[in-house]
């Protein structure tokens, strides 16, 4: 009897253990859910699978704004566009981050910094910022930086600060996709 009972403890167990997803498991997982929602937006004029939507940051300025995708009812992607900003000279800064949803869990942000010469120069540096996220924590953080036809082409740099459990960077990120998705569902 004890054996039985040992013998069927120790299967729980290694069910619950193989049970879990791995860590390629969870970033294809994400990866999917990615290609799929863009896709879906690549096919959206012809087939209308999303309604779009545009969520103004501040009624009176229509530079910054969300364009909200949504399908069946539900949020997969808002893309925030923010107009570029003078840093220094003639120097300007323009920032634009997307945020992914399943089932209104944030699970993927991808972030593109690029700096101008000029408010309509071309980009002569850009940043590329990819958050990978699995039931609320950030499981890889990558960056790419440099010229803007050379960054496909980067080595990416893993972000051990945003991974690092002692640094609030990474609670900042979720925080700012679940704030995204509260505020523009609130202006819907």
């Amino acid at each position: 009897m004890r054996k039985t009972v040992f013998l069927l403890l120790i299967m729980l167990f290694s069910l619950t253990i193989f049970a879990q997803d791995t860590f390629e498991e969870k970033i294809q997982w994400i990866r999917n859910h990615y290609y799929r929602i863009e896709g879906d937006i690549a096919k959206n004029n012809e087939k209308k699978v999303y309604t779009v939507e545009c969520v103004l940051l501040d009624p009176d300025d229509e530079y910054n704004f969300f364009d909200v995708y949504i399908k069946d009812g539900k949020i997969e992607k808002l893309k925030l566009v923010r107009v570029p900003k003078c840093v220094e000279g003639n120097k300007y800064k323009e920032v634009i981050t997307s945020y992914y949803f399943y089932e209104s869990r944030f699970f993927f942000m991808y972030r593109e910094i690029s700096y101008k010469d000029g408010f309509y120069g071309d980009p002569y540096q850009r940043t590329e910022e990819r958050y990978y996220i699995y039931d609320d924590e950030i499981i890889r953080a990558i960056m790419r930086t440099g010229f803007p036809d050379a960054i496909g082409k980067l080595p990416q740099q893993d972000m051990q600060d945003v991974l690092n459990n002692n640094n609030n960077q990474g609670t900042a990120i979720l925080n700012e996709g679940y704030n995204a998705l509260t505020f523009v569902s609130e202006r819907l």
